[in-house]
């Protein structure tokens, strides 16, 4: 004997529109049970309002899945960028100065991290200021405690 295993996704989208606040146009993807509690009662003139349904789909869900996608983000960056050596060389009668703009400058040229992203905005905010050789660890914390340690070393060149 053969077991067919169907599996069946249901997708309701609500078009909003109200007196009040026309929002003609605004497409909403929202849970099915959301719709049998809040919509469908609504459109009968129960419970909440269209905008109380999308707030709790926001809080309940979507800022979990920003959350988890943040994460995801800054995990691929540690992978890349964990205990990642920055070397710039300067010769020894020149004026030395590394700036986190050196730094950022750096890490996308060589396409290590994108512009505007976390990482981009950790590194940008975090203001350094280096003028002599040596090696300068740098630790980025970022949301849950993940780390990401960058060393910047000013060596003199040859």
């Amino acid at each position: 004997m053969h077991k067919l295993i169907v599996n069946i996704c249901i997708h309701i989208y609500v078009l909003s529109c109200s007196i009040f606040k026309p929002l003609i146009g605004e497409i909403k993807k929202v849970k099915l049970s959301h719709a049998f509690n809040y919509i469908i009662p609504q459109k009968l003139g129960y419970r909440s309002t269209i905008n109380e349904l999308v707030d709790k789909e926001k809080n309940e869900n979507t800022l979990r899945y920003i959350d988890e996608i943040t994460k995801s983000f800054i995990w691929d960056y540690k992978k890349k960028l964990n205990d990642l050596i920055v070397p710039f060389e300067f010769e020894k009668n020149q004026n030395i100065l590394v700036t986190q703009d050196n730094l950022l400058d750096y890490l996308l040229r060589r396409g290590i991290i994108r512009e505007n992203d976390d990482m981009y905005q950790k590194i940008k905010s975090k203001k350094i200021k280096f003028s002599n050789f040596g090696v300068y660890p740098l630790k980025y914390t970022f949301l849950d405690n993940i780390s990401i340690n960058i060393t910047v070393q000013i060596i003199e060149s040859k």
